[in-house]
C-alpha cells in the first residue's frame, strides 16, 4: 500500500544508504531524486573524449577508520588503495604539500630542517600569541605564524568561504592535522580507497533491490506528504519551508571542466592541487592520475581537467556543498529555528548534509543514515545506550 510506502527525497549517501538499511529490513521504499542519475555529488562517469572517470562534482576520495562503516559498503563494491596527497602551488617557491609539514615549512622559507624540534623552533620565532582562540585566523597564526597563514589559510578561505579567516570558527582549521615530519597523506584514517569500479556503480548495487523503487528526474512535492508512511528528506530544510525564516547560508562550487594536453601537464604530480593567489580557482584536478576504472582512448592528445569556483549558492539555482558555519553563529541560529518546526511535524525526518546544516565526509554520512534507520526500526544502534 502506497500508505505504507517509505519516501527518501534524495538518491546521494544520505538517501541511498537509508534506503537499502531499510529495504533490508523488509521495508518498502520510494527514492527519489530530481537529478536524472543515482549519487549526489559523489556521482562519477567516464569522460567520452578520453575515456578517464570523472568526479562529476568534484574529487571524492573515501576514507574511515570505522570497520563497521567500510564493511556495510563493501556489501556493494570492492576497493582500490588510495592515499590521497595534495600539493599547493606557491609563486616562487612550487608544488608543496598540504597539509603543512615538515617538507612545507623547509620549501617556504628556505630551509633544510630534519627534525620536529627544528621545525617547532623556526615557527616559534612567527607564531602569534592569542591568549584567547576564537576564530580561525587566531588559530592558525598561534601554530604556523602570519605568512603561513595568509598564504595556506586566509586567502583560501577568502576564494572557498567568500569570508575572511577572523570570521570564521577555529573548529574549521583545528581538524587539520598539525604534522612535524615528511609524512604528506592528506588523511590520517586507517581505510582510504576508491571504490573499484566508480561510485556510480556502487551506487547502482546500493539501490538495486526488490523493495526499491528508484525514480529520478522527480523532484519533491509536499503533496507526496500524504501519501507515505514516513518521509525523509535530504533536500534543504529551509527550502522545504520556503524559505520563511531566511536563506541558510552554503557555498557552492561552480565546476569548469576541460582538456589540457598531456605534455602541459608534467609538472602536475599530484591529482589535486590547490592554488593559493587569491584567485577564484581553489582548486585543480588532473583526473587520469587517480585510480579508477578508466578506459583511455589512445591517440587523443589531451586529459580531463576540473577547476574548481567556489561562491555562494543561491537557493534554487545551485548544489549547496558546504554550510556556513561563520563565527558569530548566525547560521546555527537559524538552522535551529527551521529544526524546531521540523520537530513538529509528524512522519518526517531531515537527513544528510541539506537537510541537517552539517558537513559531512561520506564515511560519516553512512554512518548517520545507518543510525536513522535503525532508530526508525527500533534497533540498537552502535554506541548509543539501549
Amino acid at each position: 500500500m502506497a500508505g505504507d510506502e517509505i519516501l527518501v527525497v534524495g538518491a546521494g549517501f544520505a538517501g541511498a544508504v537509508l534506503a537499502r538499511e531499510l529495504a533490508d529490513h523488509g521495508r518498502t521504499v520510494r527514492v527519489i531524486d530530481r537529478r536524472d542519475a543515482s549519487g549526489g555529488n559523489a556521482h562519477d562517469s567516464l569522460d567520452p573524449r578520453t575515456g578517464y572517470m570523472v568526479h562529476r562534482y568534484g574529487p571524492h576520495i573515501f576514507h574511515t577508520s570505522s570497520g563497521a562503516v567500510v564493511d556495510w559498503l563493501s556489501r556493494f563494491t570492492a576497493w582500490t588503495p588510495y592515499r590521497h596527497r595534495v600539493r599547493a602551488l606557491v609563486d616562487g617557491r612550487g608544488l608543496l604539500p598540504v597539509p603543512i609539514n615538515l617538507d612545507t615549512v623547509n620549501g617556504f622559507f628556505g630551509t633544510t630542517l630534519r627534525t620536529a624540534a627544528e621545525m617547532d623552533a623556526l615557527l616559534a620565532q612567527h607564531r602569534v600569541a592569542h591568549p584567547v582562540i576564537r576564530t580561525a585566523r587566531d588559530y592558525a597564526e598561534s601554530i604556523y605564524g602570519r605568512d603561513l597563514t595568509e598564504l595556506f589559510f586566509a586567502r583560501y578561505t577568502r576564494t572557498m568561504w567568500g569570508r575572511e579567516l577572523d570570521a570564521m570558527p577555529a573548529s574549521v582549521l583545528s581538524r587539520l592535522p598539525v604534522r612535524r615530519d615528511s609524512r604528506d597523506g592528506y588523511f590520517e584514517d586507517s581505510f582510504q580507497a576508491l571504490p573499484e569500479q566508480g561510485y556510480s556503480a556502487l551506487f547502482r548495487r546500493m539501490l538495486d533491490h526488490p523493495g526499491i523503487r528508484l525514480e529520478l528526474g522527480t523532484a519533491f512535492a509536499h503533496a507526496m506528504l500524504a501519501s507515505h508512511g514516513h518521509v525523509f528528506l535530504s533536500m534543504p530544510i529551509d527550502e522545504f519551508f520556503g524559505y520563511d525564516e531566511g536563506v541558510l547560508p552554503y557555498r557552492a562550487v561552480r565546476f569548469r571542466d576541460g582538456y589540457a594536453p598531456v605534455g602541459d601537464l608534467a609538472g602536475h604530480t599530484v591529482p589535486t592541487i590547490n592554488l593559493t593567489d587569491g584567485g577564484p580557482v581553489t582548486r585543480r584536478t588532473r583526473w587520469s592520475l587517480y585510480p579508477g576504472p578508466h578506459h583511455p582512448v589512445p591517440g587523443t592528445g589531451v586529459e580531463p581537467v576540473t577547476d574548481e569556483l567556489p561562491g555562494e549558492a543561491r537557493p534554487g539555482e545551485d548544489e549547496r556543498f558546504y554550510p556556513v558555519h561563520a563565527a558569530d553563529g548566525g547560521g546555527e541560529a537559524l538552522y535551529r529555528r527551521y529544526h524546531a518546526r521540523a520537530q513538529a511535524l509528524q512522519g518526517v525526518t531531515f537527513i544528510g548534509r541539506c537537510g541537517t546544516f552539517r558537513y559531512f565526509d561520506m564515511h560519516q554520512v553512512v554512518a548517520a543514515s545507518l543510525g536513522v534507520a535503525r532508530r526508525h526500526l527500533g534497533l540498537p544502534v552502535a554506541g548509543e545506550a539501549g
